[in-house]
């Protein structure tokens, strides 16, 4: 009787971990699921918010790598050169510099005009020429 119930709470303990693709109607998808990530041991820390802090660690790993990495990803592979790593870690560094480098034109312009410019273009190719340990 016991290894009865082990066996039905496996499965599903399994879907507990599982959302569905369209993430409750985040976005348009397949009828798939996909994985929440995995929060390993060493991250949690024990305390009264423990419950709230793991959460949205999840959610927003979630979230980042769900919906905002791709969305990086296409942006990336219009402005980065062929010898550009496609690891998503990096993709996020790049994107990051990139907006890092406009913040600090717009600020020292004093307007987000600048923008209209094409000769920006160098910048969003390479954002990190700036910088000697490239990205």
């Amino acid at each position: 009787m016991l290894e009865t119930q082990r066996a039905k709470i496996g499965p599903v303990r399994e879907q507990l971990f599982l959302v569905p693709y369209d993430l409750y109607g985040l976005r348009n998808g397949q009828r798939k699921m996909i994985h929440l990530p995995k929060l390993e041991p060493y991250q949690v820390k024990p305390g009264s918010n423990t419950l709230y802090a793991s959460s949205s660690y999840i959610l927003q790993e979630l979230w980042s790598w769900e919906l905002l990495v791709p969305h990086l990803a296409c942006i990336d592979k219009k402005f980065s050169t062929s010898c550009c790593s496609v690891d998503e870690a990096k993709i996020i560094d790049r994107s990051i510099v990139r907006g890092a480098i406009l913040q600090c034109i717009a600020e020292a312009y004093g307007t987000n005009a600048v923008f209209a410019s094409l000769s920006l273009e160098a910048f969003l190719a390479t954002p990190t020429l700036v910088f000697t340990d490239h990205l």
